[in-house]
């Protein structure tokens, strides 16, 4: 954007990285008017295309409305180790924010590499916004999340926005979490956060929610197994039902022995003690 255009000790290694054919990396493409390439940049955790602490998968054809992100650019010519400043004409689509861009509404925007020197455009490259259709929640390595979860199992959940296409959005969103029920799942990280722990803490069924780019989606889950102590283990917490462990009859899985009246030992099997 405008502010982040690199000098010539940034271009360097991005020209030898280009080098012989004008090879591109995956985060990278080609300018529409082929005088270099534009690479996309991560900015903050929320984004989908970009691994925690890495590069952008691919460069995107479309990003998510209140999605932040930046962008670079690298000239073929070997020669020119001009600083280049990123500016869009389309203020209405994107904005401005802290040497970034964030997409405001849904458009098409153009985003122009201007040397810095005399304000001449080199090239540019086109991008979409789009509004966020569905934000497809993931577990451990892209798999759908389990709809039974067992109390004291930590979970994780991911959220990928959409647009009604199915295709992923890029972009860093902020996401905001609930629970409908802080007794039965409890959040275990602070929003906003695109990945989200979770620990189920008592049986019964909880709704977790997700909100990003003006968009809500929801996950219906049971969780199963006995209540967590307030100390995170197993023990004699209430379950939103009000029952404890030591409900259990003799005999359930709560695995208490009912105690008999008068004192009795659980070996008297008869009235007045017979054997």
């Amino acid at each position: 954007m405008l502010g982040s255009g690199k000098g010539p000790w940034v271009l360097a290694a991005g020209l030898m990285a280009l080098g012989c054919g004008n090879h591109l990396h995956p985060d990278q493409t080609a300018g529409e008017l082929g005088n270099g390439a534009f690479r996309y940049v991560c900015v903050g955790e929320g984004d989908a295309l970009c691994p925690r602490g890495g590069r952008a998968t691919n460069f995107p054809e479309r990003v998510a409305t209140t999605g932040v992100f930046d962008v670079e650019f690298e000239p073929y010519k070997t020669t020119d180790l001009s600083a280049f400043d990123i500016v869009t004409v389309a203020s209405g689509v994107l904005e401005e924010d802290n040497n970034a861009f964030r997409a405001k509404a849904p458009g098409t925007v153009a985003l122009l590499a201007k040397r810095t020197s005399d304000g001449r455009v080199i090239d540019f490259v086109h991008l979409e916004v789009l509004d966020v259709s569905k934000i497809r929640l993931e577990s451990g390595g892209g798999l759908s999340p389990l709809l039974t979860w067992h109390t004291g199992e930590a979970q994780t959940l991911k959220s990928v926005p959409e647009d009604d296409a199915g295709s992923v959005l890029a972009g860093s969103v902020d996401y905001e979490w609930t629970t409908s029920d802080e007794r039965i799942v409890r959040l275990e990280r602070a929003n906003p956060t695109a990945d989200m722990e979770l620990m189920p803490r008592a049986p019964g069924p909880v709704t977790i929610s997700v909100t990003g780019g003006g968009h809500t989606d929801s996950l219906s889950v049971t969780v199963e197994g006995r209540a967590l102590a307030p100390d995170g283990g197993a023990g004699d917490a209430s379950a939103p039902d009000g029952s404890t462990d030591r409900d259990a009859a003799p005999g359930d899985d709560g695995g208490g022995t009912a105690a008999l009246e008068g004192g009795a030992s659980p070996d008297a099997a008869t009235e007045g003690g017979a054997p």
